[in-house]
């Protein structure tokens, strides 16, 4: 708690939001009440929300996975969480290793249940289950994080 209260009161994440960066900072995940009213500033606009159809049917198509959860093999460098605007980089996960090999680095959301249940953000072993079941074609060989 002490590292959140210095974020926030460091000088870097003190005054009124920058109006160019639409997303909440660091600061606001430290404070759930001011990311409650950071988030009633934003408008929903359901009539824009982009959508491609599927060109095959899924048991035909081949699926890759982006995941933002911070999941990386734990031989791999974990992802910088003194960045305050996050960590752009990303790593690839060779899709049939095992968990035991994965872990989480990520300070902006509490990751406990994700730890316990990794199909929470790498769903991983539910694609393998729709390919083994015919719901789906295949996964690449390599995902990413």
């Amino acid at each position: 708690m002490q590292r959140r209260i210095k974020a926030f009161a460091s000088k870097e994440h003190s005054g009124n939001l920058p109006s160019e960066k639409p997303y909440p900072r660091p600061s606001l995940t430290a404070f759930p009440s001011l990311a409650a009213r950071w988030g009633k500033g934003l408008v929903l606009n359901a009539g824009k929300i982009p959508w491609a159809e599927p060109r095959l049917p899924l048991r035909q198509a081949v699926v890759g996975l982006v995941t933002t959860g911070g999941v990386h093999l734990t031989t791999q460098l974990p992802f910088d969480m003194t960045d305050s605007d996050g960590d752009p980089s990303f790593r690839e996960l060779p899709v049939d290793i095992p968990p035991e090999s994965l872990c989480i680095t990520h300070d902006y959301y509490d990751h406990r249940d994700a730890e316990a249940d990794l199909n929470l953000v790498y769903p991983v072993q539910r694609l393998k289950e729709m390919q083994q079941a015919g719901a789906l074609g295949a996964c690449t060989h390599w995902l990413t994080a």
